[in-house]
């Protein structure tokens, strides 16, 4: 028999379901398309949230334009940083044109990264939203923006959600 999913109403973020957190599909414009992303609210089937986890998604969504913004632009400073870096780790140098490719705009950076996931921490000391995406040059490691409260803290691999 198949389990039945949980949902609830949330005075804030609206219809939300339980898969392991809460969750909640919403379509976004980033990266120079508009994306189907999972917002993601850690905590328990209860659905209880701590008073950080709301202030990080009014910070987000009263800040939407800066904050898209900020990670478009702080995406593209890292791929510019870590490029050769990702280009030496290919066992292949021929992929490299293909999954890490010379770029000089923003824009030449949006078709190798997919939207995934907005995830609103628990239990941190800060408002404390991370983007995940997944991209063409690390397919394990993906692509995470972290900020804590209004600052753009850092920017590397999904581990600097743990």
């Amino acid at each position: 028999m198949a389990r039945e999913i949980k949902t609830m109403e949330h005075i804030l973020f609206g219809q939300l379901r339980y898969l392991g957190a809460w969750t909640k599909l919403v379509k976004l414009t980033i990266f120079g398309r508009e994306c189907s992303l999972m917002l993601l609210f850690q905590g328990d089937e209860q659905g209880v949230f701590d008073h950080h986890q709301v202030l990080a998604y009014q910070g987000f969504f009263d800040n939407f334009a800066n904050r898209i913004f900020r990670i478009e632009r702080a995406a593209f400073r890292y791929y510019e940083v870590m490029a050769a870096e990702f280009r030496a780790a290919l066992p292949d140098p021929q992929d490299a044109a293909r999954l890490v490719p010379e770029i000089k705009r923003l824009e030449e950076l949006y078709p190798l990264v997919t939207p995934l996931e907005l995830v609103f921490l628990k239990g941190r000391q800060e408002p404390t939203v991370g983007f995940l995406a997944d991209c063409a040059w690390d397919h394990q490691g993906g692509l995470a923006v972290r900020f804590e409260g209004d600052a753009l803290v850092e920017v590397g691999t999904r581990d600097i959600l743990l």
